[in-house]
């Protein structure tokens, strides 16, 4: 337990030392902004897609994890939504318990991926992240949608 902890507590410390700084204006907002533009526009896509384009696709191993993927994220989103009903939670409380349990943090997921498993656990990482991001999308912010309205 103890070498997982210290494998993962440098990139939370990275995080901490972050929001420190960019709390202390240190450097500006303006960089803060460029940055996590550019981190989620550029790099963060090119890792996707380099990692993705290394990984062995063929095999019947990708659907079998593709389905165990979509079913967790499917389970996430059951629970969520009956969570919400048995609480009779409003709309725009049940959309934040939907986003709390179904959306994934990548950037930090990848890191302790990597971190954990070197290079096969940012792989395959990698590929759970370009897998769910598009159906987590799409089924999010429908759900989010059809809740705000109150159709749900």
């Amino acid at each position: 337990m103890i070498d997982i902890f210290l494998s993962i507590a440098p990139i939370f410390l990275l995080l901490v030392l972050g929001y420190v700084l960019r709390r202390g204006g240190i450097p500006s907002v303006e960089f803060w902004n460029l940055n996590d533009r550019l981190v989620y526009w550029i790099l963060f896509p090119a890792l996707l897609f380099s990692n993705t384009s290394t990984f062995d696709l063929s095999g019947d191993l990708l659907s079998a994890f593709a389905v165990a993927i979509y079913c967790g994220f499917g389970s996430a989103v059951i629970f969520a939504l009956l969570s919400s009903r048995l609480f009779r939670l409003d709309g725009p409380t049940a959309s934040s318990v939907l986003q709390g349990s179904a959306r994934h943090n990548s950037f930090i997921a990848l890191a302790v991926a990597e971190r954990l498993i070197g290079f096969d656990g940012l792989a395959l990482a990698t590929l759970v992240t370009a897998l769910l991001i598009p159906v987590t999308n799409i089924t999010v912010v429908t759900l989010m949608v059809t809740m705000i309205r109150g159709d749900g």
